[in-house]
C-alpha cells in the first residue's frame, strides 16, 4: 500500500519510503536482487474503498478479497519513476544483496472486487507522485533513511546474496 503518511521512520514501512529518503539525502536508491520482482503497488485510498465496498455489500460476507493496484510493475521501474519524481539524474544501484522472506513476485488477483464494482483508481505513478510531495513537506531527519538500513542489516534481514 502506498501513499501520504507512509512512515518514513519505520525499518519496514516500504519501498516508496526506502526509496524517496535516499533520494532525499542524494543517494541512489538501493535495489534489491536483480530489481525485476513483480509488485502490486495500490493507493491508500483505493484499499479504503475497497474496505468500505466489502463492508456495505452483503454479498461479501464471510469472503475473502484481494485488493491491488490492478498493474504489475518492477522494482526496477519504481525506482525510476521515484527518481523522475525528485528530478535526480541518480542511477539505482542493484547492491547484490536481498531480504530475507521476500517472494519474488507478489501480484493481486482482484477479480472477486471488479465484480462487485470496485476498480483501483490511482496508478502507481500517482502513488509515487503523491508520496514524494508529502514527503518533501515533512522535516525529515536525515539520519532515519541510514538507521532504517542499519536495523534491517542488523537483524539480518537484509543479507548479501552468495554467489556461486
Amino acid at each position: 500500500m502506498q501513499g501520504p503518511r507512509n512512515s518514513f521512520y519505520n525499518a519496514y514501512s516500504g519501498v516508496a519510503r526506502r526509496f524517496a529518503l535516499r533520494i532525499l539525502q542524494k543517494l541512489p536508491p538501493i535495489v534489491y536482487e536483480d530489481g525485476g520482482q513483480l509488485r502490486d503497488y495500490v493507493n491508500l485510498r483505493d484499499v479504503a474503498r475497497a474496505n468500505l465496498l466489502v463492508l456495505e455489500r452483503p454479498e461479501a460476507d464471510f469472503q475473502v478479497f484481494n485488493v491491488g493496484g490492478g498493474r504489475a510493475v518492477t522494482v526496477n521501474q519504481v525506482a525510476h519513476m521515484m527518481l523522475s519524481a525528485f528530478g535526480s539524474d541518480l542511477e539505482p544501484l542493484l547492491s547484490g544483496e536481498f531480504r530475507i522472506g521476500d517472494t519474488r513476485h507478489t501480484v493481486s488477483d482482484i477479480s472477486k472486487l471488479q465484480k462487485l464494482g470496485w476498480t483501483p483508481t490511482a496508478p502507481v505513478e500517482q502513488n509515487v507522485r503523491e508520496y514524494v510531495d508529502w514527503l518533501q513537506e515533512q522535516p525529515v531527519n536525515p539520519e532515519c533513511v541510514l538507521d532504517a538500513e542499519r536495523v534491517m542489516k542488523d537483524r539480518g534481514v537484509v543479507q548479501l546474496a552468495e554467489v556461486g
